[in-house]
């Protein structure tokens, strides 16, 4: 392997470890909301949140990275959901 290749899978596992961190913090406010909508009575699914959230990601990345930045929002709005749904359970 080379000494590049190697370099630059050490930055991939270092921006890895940070999106991580930054999971583990979007799903403690997750927790959080759903707290928040089960005191409120309020649905966990909320679909013009999630509509507003993908049309912000659009104007945010190219044309060419359009469609694996909202593959990526969605299996963090699935992982929000789900958490948001078993907060009042733990």
């Amino acid at each position: 392997m080379t000494n590049q290749l190697e370099t630059l899978r050490q930055e991939i596992d270092s921006i890895d470890a940070q999106i991580f961190d930054l999971f583990k913090q979007r799903t403690a406010v997750a927790k959080q909301i759903g707290a928040y909508k089960k005191e409120q009575d309020l649905a966990v699914l909320d679909p013009s949140r999630e509509d507003a959230k993908r049309e912000q990601v659009k104007a945010s990345v190219s044309n060419e990275l359009e469609p694996y930045a909202l593959e990526l929002l969605e299996v963090l709005m699935n992982a929000a959901k789900a958490v948001q749904e078993t907060a009042h359970e733990l």
